[in-house]
């Protein structure tokens, strides 16, 4: 009876285990940092608002675009409606 008793508790935590690690792989994989790593960049206005939409900037706006290494500032030049 204790043989299965471990088992039992055995499997279980086994069965946890991996879903736990399942879910930390799901959110390592949506991190803003990975999305950075893979080349994407993340730009925001310098009240820290991310620009999702060309229509949020301005022509001579100062952006700040944060890369997975570092970030930059730019300017905004031209708009281009689609």
């Amino acid at each position: 009876m204790r043989k299965n008793l471990y088992q039992l508790i055995t499997a279980r935590i086994g069965g946890k285990r991996r879903r736990f690690e399942t879910a930390g792989g799901k959110l390592n994989a949506l991190s803003p940092m990975k999305v950075l790593e893979r080349g994407y960049s993340i730009t925001r206005k310098p009240d820290g608002t991310v620009i999702r939409d060309q229509a949020q900037t301005e022509i001579g706006e100062i952006l700040e675009i944060l890369l997975h290494k570092g970030r930059i500032a730019a300017r905004v030049e031209k708009d281009r409606k689609e």
